[in-house]
């Protein structure tokens, strides 16, 4: 591959319409969700907990060590090897856990961090979920209330709120390293943060259309019942920052923007 970034953030924030715009170039293939970076996860585990590994590690570190490299850089070598010819964007939360892995095994890969306002990811779950609400895996009575599912996604081991955390952490440690990207100020102005993006890549600025955007970066959705569809396809239209308050009344919202303020600030939601 020409070069190897990844795509990562918070849900319901955009990542899939911006895979779906950057594949429009034909030089870029953005990934659907991708399993890479929790496989490489899974390796680095292994690798940590081997006690053939840990011999390795006694006898000659150094040679030890780069066997390891070698392989987990083989792995990310050997996912994309159909697409040798393209600017790669692999996509996944994940890496916003693994960036330091992303760091030491791909250095220069640029890392793509999709934002939104914390009520407006809830109130996008909570949008959807009255819309299917014949499926619902919640274990109990109380785990159905709106608030109960709100705090279960806010946990920092939530769906929502180790997204947040992994955000805050990744801002944490490469600061300027990283491009945030508002999902609010992309769908306003898509073509101007497009133009940022590509300065940030440090690649000559493609044309887009924004009027006819393909979903080609699919997900299977019903593995989720449907719940988180990731249909990002057709006109780029401004989304509308206060719809949440539609889904989620205004002791929730705020207890949702409370609980993770080191990330409003990092992302620009004060």
């Amino acid at each position: 591959m020409k070069a190897f970034n990844v795509i990562t953030g918070l849900p319901r924030s955009g990542s899939t319409l911006l895979c779906n715009i950057l594949n429009q170039n034909p030089d870029f293939y953005a990934s659907s969700t991708s399993p890479l970076s929790e496989l490489l996860a899974m390796m680095v585990n292994k690798f940590s907990t081997s006690p053939e590994v840990q011999a390795g590690l006694v006898r000659d570190s150094e040679a030890m060590t780069d066997k390891c490299n070698d392989v987990l850089t083989g792995i990310i070598e050997a996912w994309h090897a159909d697409q040798a010819d393209k600017v790669v964007f692999d996509k996944s939360r994940g890496w916003s856990f693994n960036a330091l892995l992303l760091q030491q095994l791909c250095e220069g890969a640029k890392v793509i961090v999709t934002v939104r306002d914390l009520r407006g990811v809830f109130g996008s779950v909570e949008k959807q979920h009255r819309r299917t609400a014949l499926f619902d895996a919640s274990p109990s009575g109380l785990d159905k209330t709106i608030f109960a599912r709100a705090d279960a996604m806010f946990a920092p081991t939530g769906m929502i709120g180790q997204c947040a955390v992994g955000v805050e952490d990744i801002v944490r440690r490469f600061g300027n390293q990283v491009y945030l990207l508002q999902y609010e100020a992309f769908t306003l102005d898509p073509a101007a943060k497009l133009k940022e993006i590509y300065k940030f890549l440090e690649i000559e600025y493609f044309t887009h259309d924004f009027d006819n955007v393909e979903n080609v970066a699919e997900d299977v959705d019903g593995l989720y019942l449907n719940k988180f569809p990731h249909e990002g396809s057709g006109k780029v239209t401004a989304t509308n920052r206060q719809e949440w308050q539609e889904y989620v009344t205004p002791d929730i919202g705020s207890l949702i923007y409370g609980r993770y303020p080191a990330y409003n600030e990092f992302c620009g939601y004060q």
